[in-house]
């Protein structure tokens, strides 16, 4: 009997396609498609992981929010050098 995959072992091309989607990177079809697929798949055979799922997407998207806050801090920090 096969079962696919984990989370664990699915994570790190999730993760990859998951941070392309939060940068606005150019995402293919397939790579979307996988993305639907492997968390269907996970969640459905290894219903225990949904929270570790949940999280792993939560610390992501917190990581690039503190990532983009950083950016806009420095940008409005080196304009004011520029106007003074």
């Amino acid at each position: 009997k096969h079962h696919p995959a984990t989370f664990q072992d699915r994570w790190p091309q999730m993760k990859r396609v998951v941070l392309k989607i939060l940068r606005q990177e150019p995402t293919s079809q397939v790579e979307w498609q996988n993305l639907f697929t492997d968390v269907y798949s996970v969640s459905t055979w290894y219903p225990s992981s949904i929270p570790e799922i949940f999280s792993e997407l939560s610390n992501e998207i917190t990581r690039h929010i503190k990532q983009a806050q950083e950016r806009v801090l420095r940008h409005d920090e080196d304009s004011a050098y520029v106007q003074f």
